[in-house]
């Protein structure tokens, strides 16, 4: 026994080979590693965040639900968040600690494939997944688009190993995965439905052997028929705060995808001049890796462009389509990157390097100007500063009005409760008047209006630039009306973050 134990671990160190490319990526991991956790941390939460912590906040199972029910977004992150908030509690580092744990999760996602892919594309794919500009910040925001990236390239693995070798197991893994990242971002859709045709298409007989795995999707397909109402009203023109896209949109698509327009131009050059030095060499048989297996990746990536080009298209008939509704394809692209480095490498072997040192390039400048950093994702639209200054007031009471669209006619309790979310987790939790809309009349006599009673302070948010802003045709004016009220407006630009407080008798 002792023996076979023996001869065992001599064989487990024969196949690890420690070589210059694994430990410039293991220093890679570790330096991007600390920066997920370091560059964006101590930044405000916005309220989409906010909306996070309000349902990671709920003090029973049927309130989860409820608010699951009538939010847009997938579930699968608010119920995570749930489950997290006993241990992490609900302070900004603790919403984010999750989404951070999974940026730095996905590269080692797709080292996982080893008899899949050669060593030499696995480390390209995890270095540009290591290296993609847009995970630092969602490693620091308490949103979805962490976990969309990790399962997105488990999602990818999953596939290229399904058609690689077709069986119900493989079949049922890749459902699983591909039904909780629907859970996650209802975009997903798109790239599940080309992966689902394409299986079919290409296996056939083999896939239709493996029906059963399907049924794993009925849980989320049913989410999405019982919010289909909820999401069709969200893409309506005038309520979306998505405008549709236009050609001028195509550069700041191309970045995110990429991380950065630079970096994209870059790459493409190195790829094209290792394409025609690959076309000039004479090309022995290639014996590593099986076609089947590349067959299957290549199908695989090019799947994702697909989905891309879809999702990019309905983005300029329907306004539905932000550039980070985009993560879900993000996996697949790099892996298409990562598969012609390897391939050309051949041709050009400092290719791989080149393209992994150009990605890290960019993150050593994101790092070397860490004290110049803000995440406009983050800070936007954060009425935490706000909140805080009004909490230090000790009011009685809040009317809070988010001045937007998509909050006309929304459900008023779940608008308190994003309201008093930080009054609550300050300890001072208040009544909130929530506003769910003016109907046409000016704002400033009604939030005056509805904070007539002592002790009551107001919170007004809008963006001057969405259309149908009360505050665009009505500006604030609360102080000049009523000489009683001071207000201070803690936002920038288009947005207004307007605190109101009376002076105390």
């Amino acid at each position: 026994m002792a023996m076979s134990v023996k001869v065992d671990a001599v064989q487990a160190a024969r196949g690890f080979r420690v070589t210059p490319a694994s430990v410039a990526l293991a220093v890679l991991l570790l330096i991007t590693t600390i920066l997920k956790f370091s560059v964006y941390a101590g930044q405000t939460l916005n309220i989409d965040e906010v909306w996070t912590g309000m349902i990671a906040g709920q003090r029973s199972l049927a309130g989860l639900i409820r608010q699951c029910e009538i939010e847009v977004n997938g579930p699968l992150s608010y119920v995570i968040a749930w489950l997290w908030a006993p241990f992490g509690g609900l302070s900004n580092a603790g919403l984010r600690l999750p989404s951070a744990l999974f940026a730095c999760a996905t590269p080692f996602v797709a080292l996982a494939p080893r008899r899949l892919m050669p060593p030499m594309a696995r480390f390209v794919w995890a270095a540009l997944l290591a290296c993609w500009l847009p995970e630092f910040a969602f490693a620091e925001l308490a949103r979805c688009y962490a976990l969309v990236a990790l399962l997105a390239t488990a999602n990818t693995v999953a596939y290229a190993r399904l058609l690689s070798r077709p069986s119900l197991a493989a079949a049922a893994v890749w459902s699983l995965i591909s039904a909780l990242l629907i859970l996650d971002h209802y975009f997903a859709v798109i790239l599940i439905g080309c992966q689902g045709f394409g299986y079919l298409a290409l296996k056939r007989g083999r896939a239709l052997r493996t029906w059963p795995a399907a049924l794993i999707f009925i849980p989320a397909l049913a989410d999405i028929a019982l919010k289909a109402a909820t999401l069709s009203h969200f893409a309506t023109p005038g309520v979306s705060w998505i405008d549709r896209l236009t050609l001028d949109d195509l550069p700041n698509l191309v970045a995110f995808l990429a991380g950065n327009l630079f970096l994209a131009a870059v790459i493409a050059v190195a790829l094209a001049i290792g394409w025609f030095l690959d076309r000039r060499r004479s090309r022995p048989p290639e014996a590593y890796p099986p076609a089947e297996g590349r067959d299957a990746l290549m199908t695989t990536a090019a799947l994702a462009a697909l989905a891309a080009a879809i999702s990019i298209g309905l983005g300029f008939v329907f306004p539905i389509l932000t550039s980070r509704y985009l993560t879900v394809e993000v996996p697949g692209l790099m892996l298409a990157l990562a598969l012609m480095a390897e391939r050309f490498s051949r041709g050009w072997p400092v290719l791989p390097a080149l393209i992994a040192g150009s990605a890290m390039s960019l993150v050593i400048g994101l790092a070397a100007h860490t004290d110049l950093v803000t995440q406009p994702a983050v800070t936007a639209f954060s009425f935490e500063p706000a909140a805080k200054a009004l909490i230090a007031d000790n009011p009685r009471r809040l009317v809070f009005f988010w001045d937007t669209p998509q909050a006309q006619g929304g459900d008023e309790d779940q608008l308190a409760q994003v309201g008093g979310f930080f009054f609550r987790r300050a300890g001072h939790p208040i009544p909130i008047d929530a506003v769910s809309g003016v109907h046409g009349a000016d704002p400033n006599t009604v939030l005056l209006a509805k904070a007539a009673a002592p002790g009551t302070d107001i919170l007004w948010m809008f963006d001057r630039d969405a259309e149908g802003t009360a505050a665009v045709d009505h500006p604030p004016d609360i102080s000049r009306r009523d000489p009683r009220w001071s207000c201070r407006d803690f936002g920038e630009g288009d947005i207004g973050i307007l605190a109101c407080r009376r002076a105390r008798a």
